[in-house]
């Protein structure tokens, strides 16, 4: 019988014993670090403990009950629907709210389309969505005719309370993005959903190259510490713009007025913009943010900015990219 040593570590044992060859070093293989977090479910009403690793995708509930997160997220998702249809939860509080069915609300609805959909079925979806929301009174809705499955108009609570349950659509929210301060100084990191299990785990997006396409054409507030680590990088640095107020920001900025932009500290922030970038950078904090306000002319992703967007960030070195347009 031959006898084979494994020598691990320390140079002292090289030898592995006297007189006998050392074999060669095999690398011990740590085993996978579980991720473990907890989710709060509101519409169960429960929290549940969320297991990820490569053996399992769990969720345990606090009676014992275990199932795939997938189901709990179905779960979740269909006692939702079963309270609010497809109303965003602030929406659907607000409608809930004492006098809140007779006040008129600007609204943003999504209808469902199949992503292989032919054209005569994406016609055909638009004739009964129409159909939908002239039916309960919306006569006012703007985007049938857009290439996009969305629709934005005003409608009471009463009348978007009676089509939230229509399986034709797939989500409506009040088309009111809030006070602009909340989101142009950047959430604190505490109330991202990447959790702090899975950063302290050391998931940071290290090294990583972060493409984030929007249609503003300043910059995002990069001063702040949510950019600390990774950092912005921009396709046109120098479209700084000084301010004393938000609509001197939209002007210099705005390629279409969904953007946002507002003056903070004397300069022009993409509000938009630094929305998802600091989102980005909040999920992957070590991570280098390439931004690129390439100022499109309008919502619909104008090929020649889309085309420039795309090129310097393949340039650049980015290995994923995320594109959000309002």
């Amino acid at each position: 019988m031959r006898w084979f040593w494994i020598c691990v570590g320390l140079p002292a044992l090289a030898a592995c014993s006297a007189g006998e060859p050392a074999a060669a070093v095999v690398p011990v293989e740590q085993p996978p670090v579980d991720y473990v977090t907890q989710r709060h479910l509101p519409c169960l009403g429960t929290t549940v403990t969320l297991t990820k690793s490569p053996r399992e995708r769990t969720a345990r509930f606090p009676d014992g009950t275990t199932m795939s997160i997938d189901a709990a997220m179905q779960k979740e998702e269909d006692a939702c629907f079963a309270k609010r249809g497809v109303l965003s939860e602030r929406l659907a509080n607000e409608i809930a709210a004492p006098g809140g069915k007779e006040k008129t609300y600007a609204f943003g609805l999504v209808y469902t389309v199949l992503l292989d959909a032919t054209p005569e079925q994406f016609d055909a979806k638009r004739v009964d969505v129409r159909r939908l929301m002239e039916g309960a009174g919306i006569l006012n809705a703007r985007g049938y005719d857009d290439p996009i499955p969305m629709l934005t108009g005003h409608a009471t609570g009463a009348q978007l309370w009676a089509i939230a349950f229509d399986p034709l659509l797939s989500g409506i929210v009040e088309d009111d993005a809030g006070p602009i301060e909340n989101h142009a100084a950047a959430d604190p990191v505490s109330t991202s959903q990447a959790d702090t299990a899975f950063l302290s785990a050391g998931y940071g997006g290290d090294g990583e190259r972060i493409g984030v396409i929007d249609p503003g054409g300043c910059l995002v507030r990069d001063t702040h510490q949510v950019f600390a680590s990774g950092g912005v990088e921009y396709q046109a640095p120098g479209q700084s713009h000084a301010c004393t107020t938000d609509a001197q920001c939209v002007a210099a900025c705005d390629g279409i007025p969904d953007t946002q932009s507002v003056c903070i500290s004397g300069k022009c922030v993409d509000g938009h913009g630094h929305w998802v970038s600091s989102v980005v950078a909040q999920v992957a904090p070590q991570a280098r943010i390439l931004y690129t306000n390439g100022n499109f002319a309008n919502n619909l992703a104008p090929l020649p900015e889309m085309t420039s967007a795309y090129s310097w960030l393949a340039k650049q070195k980015a290995r994923f990219v995320v594109q959000s347009f309002r």
